[in-house]
C-alpha cells in the first residue's frame, strides 16, 4: 500500500495561524477595528461570550496563546507548536488531512468544553489538541507499530509530567493553566483512537495494518468489523459530549457562571436574584470587591421605589444593606446625615427671618 505523499498542510496551517493570530491579538487594539485587530480579536472572548451564544470560541480559541508580556507567552506558544509539529505531522501523513482536521476540530471543541466546565474559563492555546493527537497515536500504536516512534513511553512521561506540573502551578495561582483541556483532550483522543483502531493487534487479515489509511473503505471496514467490546469506548466520548452541553448551559459550581447570571439579572432589573447570584460567586472564589460593589448597587436601586412609595422601613433596610455591601467591597459610604427634629403636633416649623419680613 502506497503511503501518502501530501505534505502535512493542516498541521503547518495550524502552526501558522497560531503564530499570526497570537501576534495580532497582542499587538493590536480591538477598538481600532482594523483588519489586523479583527484577526487577532475575533477569537478573543471569555465564558460570558460562550454563554451568550458564541460557541465558536470553543474552537477558534486554540489559536490564541498566553500574553507575551506575562513572561511565559513565548514558551507557551513554542512548547505547543513543537509538540504539534512533532506529533501532528506523523498522524496527518498517516490518516490524511480530512480525517486529521476532523480530529483537530472535535478535540479542540471538546477539550475547551472540559476547560469551561473545570475552571469556568474558555482557556487559550492548542495544548488540548496536542494531548488528543498523542493519545490517538498511543491508542493505535499496537495496530500501527510505526506510530510507536513518537507515541513512546518517554514522550508519555513528558506530557503526563507537564500535565501534573500545570495542575500544581494552577493550584498555587501562578500561572493558571488549561488543566481541563489537557485531561479532556487526552481522554477524547485515546477513546476515539481505541474505538476506531483498537488497542491491540488486528485479528482479521482483512483489516488494514499499515500506518496509512488509504481510503474511506478502510475506515468503513474497521468500523463494521469492530468487536462489540470496543464500543465501550463510546462511553467516555458521550460523557464528554454531556460535559459540552452542561458547560455551555449550566455550570453553577464556577464563580464565573454565578457572576454572569448576577450581571444578567442586574441588567434585567431583577435586583433580588442578582444579589443572590453575586453572593454565590463570592462563595465560589470570585472577585469579592466587584461582586460586593454590584450587590451594593442592587440594594441602592431597590431602595429607590421604597423611597418613592414612602415605605421608610423598607428604605432604611435597603440603605443599611447597601452600606454593608459597600463596606465589604472596600468602598464604605459616608454615614447618613443627622435627621432634623420633627415638629411638635399643632405647630409648624418657624419661618426664616426673610420670610417673616416678606409677610409684613
Amino acid at each position: 500500500m502506497e503511503k501518502r505523499t501530501l505534505p502535512p498542510i493542516v498541521t503547518y496551517a495550524l502552526c501558522a495561524l497560531s503564530v499570526i493570530i497570537t501576534l495580532a491579538n497582542q499587538t493590536s487594539n480591538p477598538a481600532s477595528h482594523s483588519t489586523w485587530a479583527s484577526l487577532g480579536h475575533y477569537a478573543d472572548g471569555g465564558p460570558y461570550d460562550v454563554w451568550n451564544g458564541r460557541t465558536g470560541l470553543l474552537v477558534t480559541g486554540i489559536f490564541i496563546h498566553s500574553d507575551f508580556r506575562a513572561g511565559l507567552g513565548v514558551a507557551h506558544l513554542l512548547f505547543n507548536l513543537i509538540w504539534l509539529c512533532y506529533l501532528g505531522t506523523r498522524l496527518e501523513k498517516s490518516i490524511g488531512p480530512l480525517y486529521y482536521l476532523g480530529l483537530v476540530i472535535a478535540s479542540s471543541f471538546l477539550s475547551s468544553c472540559c476547560e469551561l466546565a473545570w475552571s469556568g474559563t474558555v482557556g487559550v492555546g492548542i495544548s488540548g489538541v496536542v494531548y488528543a493527537i498523542f493519545a490517538f497515536l498511543w491508542a493505535g500504536r499496537a495496530r500501527y507499530p510505526e506510530w510507536a516512534d513518537v507515541a513512546n513511553r518517554n514522550n508519555l512521561l513528558w506530557l503526563l509530567g507537564w500535565m501534573v506540573l500545570c495542575a500544581v502551578t494552577t493550584h498555587f495561582g501562578w500561572p493558571a493553566m488549561g488543566n481541563g483541556a489537557h485531561v479532556g483532550g487526552l481522554v477524547f483522543g485515546y477513546s476515539i483512537g481505541a474505538l476506531i483502531l483498537g488497542t491491540s493487534q488486528p485479528t482479521s487479515t482483512s483489516e488494514p495494518n499499515s500506518a496509512t489509511v488509504s481510503s474511506k473503505a478502510d475506515i468503513l471496514r474497521m468500523v463494521t468489523e469492530m468487536p462489540l467490546t470496543r464500543w465501550l469506548w463510546t462511553v467516555p466520548i458521550f460523557a464528554e459530549l454531556i460535559v459540552c452541553v452542561v458547560s455551555t448551559t449550566y455550570v453553577p459550581w464556577t464563580w464565573q457562571w454565578n457572576y454572569y447570571n448576577g450581571t444578567k439579572a442586574f441588567l434585567e432589573k431583577d435586583y433580588g436574584h442578582s444579589i443572590t447570584w453575586f453572593q454565590r460567586s463570592v462563595e465560589r472564589g470570585g472577585p469579592s470587591s466587584q461582586a460586593w460593589e454590584a450587590v451594593g448597587s442592587a440594594w441602592h436601586n431597590m431602595s429607590i421605589p421604597e423611597y418613592d412609595a414612602h415605605n421608610w422601613a423598607g428604605f432604611k433596610y435597603d440603605q443599611q444593606q447597601e452600606r454593608d455591601a459597600m463596606a465589604r467591597a472596600g468602598k464604605p459610604l459616608p454615614p447618613p446625615p443627622p435627621k432634623k427634629p420633627a415638629p411638635k403636633p399643632g405647630k409648624t416649623i418657624p419661618a426664616t427671618s426673610k420670610s417673616k419680613a416678606a409677610k409684613k
